[in-house]
């Protein structure tokens, strides 16, 4: 009994030593794969209405079968992508491979992006897909306000210039694209209703575009990257992007409605016109090549020009300014700040101003002792009670109506032909150095004589509101104008052979009793002469 028992137990440790080694001792299969070439495709630049394919290959690198199920694209029915996959299952084995085209025919223009997923047994798998839509050079340009395309069509036609030609080369009433990107002339469209500029993008090459006078709200010059000259005056634009347009020099925006206008990416820029506008704020840091600023009639502040050492001209009338720094400006030669809230203007760095008008202000003083080329000078209306002009002998033209000004010495000031003191306390006015004067105008002051015997060149003359006594106007023989009245004349001496020139003069309000007049000469019966009725006008006054 033990020795079957031993028999038995021997023989299920060898039936299972037998079992044990029919089984497979070896390594287990590894799954399947997926492997891809490409992980992204930027197809680039492809015409509109055509294909562009990029083959891609999937490879097994697992051992399990790898089974290719489905595809998606993202944006499939806008972006032009597809996708040559028409078996329902694709069955790859370890080291397989199946090729497959990716097809990119865009139907607009512009960027398109998608995603291409491919869904496998494994999982999904994507490859970011983009491309852009470019029009071919025989596809028209999508140009939807009919005056735009109109003024375009009559370029080159009823509109020449020399460096105005024809668009429509081929004659055909449309503009293909490569007729706009063969164009390198100016576009002029001036006063032509035009609300929509679509189509302007197409004209790759152009260096000058003239919209004045229409009526844009908004502009796109995004495209437009070799313009040198922008010229958009007269519209109603809110907004303007010029941060692509980096080869401008000129850029005209005047009388829009600009609240904000950002040029800091053009360097380049050379003249800028902003007048007429909202502007706030304007920061020309950047634009160190600046010679001209034009920015009347803004709702400034305050204006940095402290990095535009080329600046040459400055106009900014009609601002909010209450102080101005132009000392870095050496090369400036015109300075138009009137009707500001400025208290103080240093103007001794800038030797070469030849233009000063800071008229409408509230200064108390100006120092233009080193403005030797100062020939146009305008202070009205502020709180100056001295003005000295010695230093300025080139000086043609001096308006300070509305001053303090009790003295004013113009001994110096030979080249002087327009001056005007109206409305100041002076008490003597000496003018016989300034024999080019051509126009004097010393309205209410305290001037008791004045003496224009050596003004011969003198053609209009208004001294009103003085206290005058008598004036002689003989040697005046270029004279046009007169205007004496409101003075304590008592004498008038207009007999200076010439009377048929004096086309104007008022007298009135004065003691004459006499207004000696050339003999033979009889003044017209209308508003162009007026004198008292006490009056009488005769060649031979007492």
């Amino acid at each position: 009994m033990k020795n079957m028992k031993f028999t038995l137990a021997v023989m299920a440790v060898v039936l299972l030593w037998v079992v044990g080694c029919s089984k497979d001792d070896g390594p287990e299969m590894a799954p399947a794969a997926f492997s891809v070439d490409k992980k992204s495709i930027d197809f680039g630049e492809v015409e509109i209405g055509s294909i562009k394919k990029v083959k891609i290959k999937i490879t097994n690198t697992g051992e399990d079968d790898l089974v290719l199920k489905d595809y998606l694209l993202s944006s499939a029915d806008t972006s032009g992508f597809s996708v040559n996959f028409s078996e329902s299952e694709v069955i790859l084995p370890a080291d397989g491979t199946y090729e497959m085209d990716v097809n990119f025919s865009p139907i607009e223009e512009g960027e398109n992006t998608s995603v291409l997923t491919i869904v496998s047994n494994i999982g999904e798998h994507r490859i970011n897909l983009s491309g852009r839509g470019d029009l071919g050079a025989n596809a028209i340009v999508h140009i939807p306000d009919d005056n735009f395309k109109a003024g375009l069509l009559a370029h080159g036609d009823s509109l020449v210039a020399s460096d105005i030609s024809k668009i429509d080369t081929n004659g055909d009433g449309e503009i293909q694209v490569g007729e706009a990107e063969a164009y390198t002339g100016r576009i002029a469209c001036v006063g032509m209703g035009i609300t929509d500029l679509t189509g302007i993008e197409a004209f790759l090459n152009i260096k000058v575009l003239t919209l004045v006078d229409n009526q844009l709200t908004s502009l796109d010059v995004s495209k437009n990257i070799a313009l040198e000259k922008l010229v958009c005056d007269s519209n109603e634009l809110t907004g303007l992007d010029v941060s692509k347009n980096t080869a401008l020099i000129e850029l005209w925006v005047q009388s829009n409605k600009l609240s904000a206008l950002d040029i800091s990416k053009n360097v380049a820029l050379k003249r800028l016109y902003c007048d007429n506008n909202q502007l706030t704020n304007l920061d020309v840091s950047n634009n160190t090549a600046l010679e001209q600023i034009w920015a009347q009639n803004n709702a400034l502040t305050n204006l940095d020009v402290s990095k535009n050492v080329a600046l040459e001209k400055l106009y900014l009338s009609n601002n909010n300014l209450t102080s101005l720094d132009i000392s870095f400006n050496t090369a400036l030669n015109t300075l138009a700040v009137q009707n500001n809230q400025l208290t103080t203007l240093d103007v001794a760095n800038n030797t070469g101003l030849y233009d000063l008008a800071v008229h409408n202000n509230q200064l108390m003083d100006l120092d233009v002792s080193k403005n030797t080329e100062l020939k146009h000078l305008t202070v009205t209306n502020n709180e100056i009670s001295n003005l000295n002009t010695s230093m300025n002998i080139l000086l043609e033209d001096l308006s300070c109506d509305g001053n303090n000004l009790t003295t004013l010495d113009l001994s110096q000031n030979k080249n002087l032909w327009e001056l005007r003191c109206n409305y100041n306390q002076i008490t003597s006015l000496d003018i016989s150095n300034n024999a080019k004067l051509q126009l004097l105008a010393c309205v209410g002051n305290q001037l008791t004589s004045l003496n224009v015997s050596q003004n011969v060149a003198l053609r209009t003359f208004a001294c009103g509101a003085n206290r005058l006594t008598s004036l002689r106007l003989v040697d005046n023989t270029e004279l046009r104008s007169l205007r004496c009245e409101q003075n304590q004349l008592t004498s008038l001496n207009l007999a200076n052979g010439n009377n048929s020139l004096l086309t104007n003069v008022s007298a009135t309000e004065n003691n004459l009793d006499c207004i000696q007049i050339d003999e033979g000469f009889t003044p017209p019966n209308d508003s162009s002469w007026l004198k008292d009725d006490t009056a009488s006008y005769s060649s031979l006054c007492p």
